[in-house]
């Protein structure tokens, strides 16, 4: 079972402290720096791994949007080209 923030904040082992840092979510990022004071030495270690995993989810959401817009442009393509063909029924 994964520690609380709480927890990992008792806890005395640096070396587990970063690596339950570096796996955890950015909401436990988030209550880990409620709860150390803002001045400490991991502060800036929780800030600095939340500007990372932000900024890689920002890649992989910057992806996401890049294949999304390739979709619709080639969807639009192919809706020109074969949708301006159609007839439609004489009334």
């Amino acid at each position: 079972m994964r520690k609380t923030t709480k927890e990992i904040l008792r806890s005395s082992d640096s070396s587990e402290i970063h690596s339950w840092l570096s796996d955890a979510t950015a909401n436990e990022i988030y209550e880990f720096l409620r709860w150390v004071p803002a001045d400490g030495s991991w502060a800036l270690h929780g800030r600095d791994t939340l500007n990372v995993k932000l900024a890689k989810e920002n890649i992989n959401l910057q992806k996401d949007i890049r294949d999304l817009t390739k979709k619709i442009t080639s969807l639009n393509a192919c809706y020109y080209i074969f949708g301006s063909h159609t007839t439609l029924p004489k009334l």
